[in-house]
């Protein structure tokens, strides 16, 4: 046998080094990372861990297969220059994972966060600027890599060492500007100080070692972890914070061979109070929620608090509320966005990740208009001159959520004070520590409005929902009615608007999911701001594909007999004009053109196949078409003949469905309002009687069997074509 060409050899060549690459790992995801452990100070204390921290540290990320470069009590150059340098290696690959770790003294000064060098002289608290490492320039410099994920990790928080700290800043403050894709974690929460341990490792340190080391855990998992252990073995001393803007799954060692692709999370399940089999449940949102939205399922909860509630309001009468679903704002409202849209900023302290404040009820209304019109979407209220507003609830435009929408979402399925149980601290929202809710221990006082989404969310996925600014609501305030509800709205009138939430300067109480609390519409000052939120829409299902084979094949139900119900009663009956002109004296040629609106059904339907379908006809109901009719006339006033016509209708009905399977709640009814459209071709045999008015024509009578040739058709562009039987009856005038 001849050898190989050498062309063939290089091409298997090629080969053998690509599949060498792929299997020594040249193509998996690069990790590079960044440990400093300060701890030799010469001006201010030593510290006896973090060296040992940064040791322990980077021989556990090596580990896991990161390139490591480890600075030992390093100066401001060295700290400057590694840090840039991690930014460099990070820049290269889009896909890397970058961690920075840094032990050793860090400082809080005038809103933003300092890491202290070793040897730097730092006599003032102007000098931190120009002798230590601002941290909001770190993460300036890495987020300017443009890589997939920045892990973070200060165990810094310890008390201010210098001689010329003020009173109360201790420890880091919450970053102000939190770089897109990062994670960045504190030894312990804002404005406490961690403690330096008593071992080889610091307090903090020494649980992430642990967690690190562990197998197969998921980033945010192995900080989660981290967090829980420190709390635990410190009694609840110290809690760590988390603070995270990276939406996505990673591994800091090997993904777990079983860990399949992330998926979206579903809606949290709850258990509120089981709803009456009268009220219709209302099913969960199919749609994906809108940037920057969180997708509510709608349901039914107790509205209000227990009687036996500290500090329950006599105006948080408990009551059933049903509420549909809705999309809401993750976070409040911030400058930057307010700004964008309304071209102004009127907040009293400023920063573009603050929530907009010191806004007026008539303010945040305005802003939801041009938001909607700048998005293209349909502005749901109407503004008079005399600032009378009305509120379109059919519009898709953003607008503010109801009392009853809020509480819901405040509370994600809980029945306790607050959504995170009894008791609420300044770890997981921001108002004054100082008034804790019934007499629990005391906590920090901020003293002003923090970035959005610094806290941990509820469950689900919203941010500040207690605390740090009150948020308008839609609703006139009144009292709450004894009886069930549905989405309800407030009073038709009054003289002051909803807040709710609680604020930055509020007590403790305050900042209970049934607080409630009211301001006139024209107020504003620094502790009010607000949150959007938007309807979700009905689904237009203009198919019926879609029910027979998705929704709605229940039992006692034959799909069949729902087809049949749908197209013969698709239209319904129209009227409208109708124009002949005889050829002779026995035969003519016809033409009709007919539309309805109307809010109700007329003519003759087939009753549905069982109760769980009713019809819905509302406003927006139409019929229209156009046919051409040939006619026989055996006698002057009676004819028979066929007509050939197209049709355009637009049915709504609405069909129940009593479930054990698909909803938290038990045994309820879901209930969904469908809008069926249909295009249909027609032949009609027609037997009709003329009553003649003198030369000008007549008016006309005539019915018969209609064979519909029905086209069906949804957004996705399914089709089918379904031949229907139905009689007709009509009406018209001729010459």
């Amino acid at each position: 046998m001849p050898p190989p060409p050498p062309e063939a050899m290089k091409k298997f060549a090629v080969f053998i080094v690509l599949i060498f690459f792929l299997a020594t790992g040249v193509f998996a995801q690069q990790k590079y990372a960044l440990v400093i452990g300060n701890g030799n100070y010469t001006n201010i204390s030593k510290l006896k861990n973090p060296v040992n921290d940064a040791n322990d540290v980077a021989a556990a990320l090596q580990s896991l297969g990161f390139t490591v470069d480890k600075v030992l009590d390093a100066n401001l150059d060295q700290m400057e220059n590694s840090i840039m340098k991690l930014r460099n290696r990070l820049s290269v690959s889009k896909n890397s994972y970058g961690f920075f770790f840094y032990a050793g003294h860090g400082v809080q000064s005038g809103g933003e966060n300092y890491l202290i060098p070793i040897g730097a002289n730092i006599p003032s608290e102007s000098a931190l600027r120009d002798r230590a490492i601002n941290i909001q320039w770190a993460l300036a410099e890495l987020n300017n890599a443009g890589n997939e994920l920045n892990v973070v990790v200060l165990d810094a928080c310890r008390d201010n060492p210098f001689a010329w700290k003020r009173s109360g800043s201790r420890g880091l403050t919450v970053v102000a500007n939190q770089p897109a894709d990062s994670i960045i974690v504190y030894a312990t929460s804002a404005g406490s100080t961690s403690a330096d341990g008593n071992g080889r490792n610091g307090l903090f340190t020494s649980q992430l070692l642990n967690n690190l080391k562990t197998p197969g855990l998921a980033v945010e998992e192995v900080f989660k972890r981290t967090g829980a252990d420190v709390a635990r073995v410190s009694n609840r001393e110290q809690i760590p914070a988390i603070y995270s803007q990276f939406f996505s799954t990673a591994y800091l060692g090997n993904k777990p061979q079983d860990a399949a692709e992330p998926v979206p999370a579903p809606m949290p399940t709850i258990t509120p109070t089981p709803a009456p089999t009268t009220i219709p449940m209302i099913v969960q949102p199919s749609t994906p929620a809108p940037n920057g939205f969180v997708g509510i399922r709608g349901g039914i909860f107790t509205m209000g608090s227990p009687i036996n509630e500290p500090d329950a309001g006599k105006d948080e009468f408990q009551h059933q509320v049903t509420v549909n679903s809705f999309y809401i704002g993750k976070y409040e409202v911030t400058q930057r966005e307010y700004q964008e849209i309304m071209g102004k900023n009127p907040s009293r302290k400023t920063g573009s990740s603050l929530p907009v404040e010191n806004v007026s009820w008539y303010d945040a209304i305005e802003y939801c208009n041009k938001r909607s019109l700048k998005e293209k979407l349909t502005p749901v209220y109407i503004i008079s001159k005399n600032k009378d507003v009305r509120w379109n609830r059919n519009a898709n435009g953003y607008r503010l959520p109801t009392e009853a929408e809020w509480e819901y979402a405040c509370r994600a399925g809980t029945t306790t004070p607050f959504s995170t149980g009894n008791n609420i601290t300044t770890n997981y929202a921001n108002y004054n520590g100082g008034f804790p809710y019934n007499n629990n221990v005391k906590g920090e006082y901020r003293k002003g409005i923090t970035p959005v989404g610094v806290f941990a969310p509820n469950a689900y996925g919203l941010y500040d929902m207690h605390g740090n600014v009150w948020e308008w609501c839609w609703d006139w305030y009144g009292s709450y009615y004894s009886d069930s509800q549905i989405d309800p709205i407030g009073e038709i009138t009054g003289s002051k608007r909803v807040i709710r939430g609680g604020s930055w300067i509020s007590v403790g109480k305050d900042l209970r999911s049934a607080k409630r609390e009211v301001r006139e519409p024209d107020d504003k000052n620094e502790r009010i701001g607000f949150r959007v939120v938007r309807n979700v829409q009905s689904e237009t299902i203009q198919v019926y594909q879609e029910i027979k084979y998705k929704k709605y094949d229940v039992e006692d139900e034959s799909s069949e007999e729902i087809k049949n119900w749908l197209s013969f009663n698709v239209g319904g009956f129209a009227a409208g004009v109708s124009y002949e002109r005889m050829l002779n004296s026995k035969l003519s040629l016809g033409t009709s053109i007919y539309c309805i609106f109307l809010p109700i059904r007329i003519g003759y339907t087939l009753p549905p196949p069982t109760d769980s379908i009713t019809n819905d006809s509302g406003a927006g109901d139409y019929a229209f078409g156009i046919d051409a009719a040939f006619r026989f006339y055996p006698v002057e006033t009676f004819f028979i003949g066929v007509a050939l016509g197209y049709y355009n209708v637009k049915n709504s009905f609405i069909i129940y469905r009593e479930t054990n399977t698909s909803s938290p709640f038990g045994k309820t009814l879901e209930t969904e309002r469908i809008v069926f459209t249909s295009s249909a071709l027609g032949i009609t045999p027609e037997l009709g009687w003329k009553i003649d008015v003198g030369k000008k024509g007549g008016f006309f009578l005539q019915w018969g069997p209609a064979l519909l040739f029905t086209f069906f058709k949804d957004n996705e562009g399914n089709s089918e074509w379904n031949a229907y039987l139905r009689f007709c009856f009509g009406i018209g005038s001729g010459r």
